[in-house]
């Protein structure tokens, strides 16, 4: 909210549900003061951040103990009652044109934290091939 602020144009954010959960009295103050604000909540039941942190490899009772927290949180519930129109997506097809500006939006995409995981560790192995091939067509 506080970005939405000071920018003189409309602002997106994205974050985790965990995070949202923790800032959630900035939905009223975001609907009160009228910013253009437009927020991408990626729930993955809470703490997936975790996953791909060292932690991520620690026993999973302390995990979900300790980090990743899993909150009953109805993101989509708490963002409508404070006035932000909700638009709900599954698929990353669906995604951009979720996004759009004026007022304020909540695009609420559910993943599986268990995808979402497999799919980030695919496209950092990806991105890593990427590189190599770009250094290895220098030296040539």
């Amino acid at each position: 909210c506080g970005a939405a602020l000071v920018w003189n144009g409309p602002v997106i954010a994205l974050m985790g549900d965990l995070a949202f959960a923790h800032d959630v009295g900035s939905l009223v103050t975001a609907r009160a003061l009228n910013v253009d604000l437009t927020l991408v909540v990626v729930d993955n039941a809470g703490g997936g951040i975790f996953d791909f942190l060292a932690i991520g490899s620690a026993e999973p009772r302390v995990l979900s103990k300790y980090f990743t927290t899993a909150q009953p949180v109805d993101v989509s519930a708490l963002a409508t009652a404070a006035g932000f129109e909700v638009t709900r997506v599954q698929t990353a097809g669906r995604l951009l044109s979720a996004i759009t500006f004026g007022g304020q939006r909540l695009v609420h995409v559910q993943v599986p934290r268990e995808r979402n995981v497999t799919q980030h560790r695919a496209a950092w192995a990806e991105v890593a091939r990427a590189i190599d091939r770009f250094k290895g067509s220098e030296q040539t």
